[in-house]
């Protein structure tokens, strides 16, 4: 319980982690919609 509220901490003074976790986050979905499209195809 301690180290999740630690990590969120971390998270919240860290907006340069904040901004990489969305662009992973992105790029993710973004690999999958791709592959739904070559499925399509």
């Amino acid at each position: 319980m301690v180290d999740k509220n630690k990590k969120q901490e971390t998270t919240r003074s860290n907006p340069l982690n904040k901004s990489f976790e969305k662009s992973g986050a992105s790029e993710k979905l973004k690999s999958t919609l791709s592959e739904k499209a070559k499925k399509k195809d």
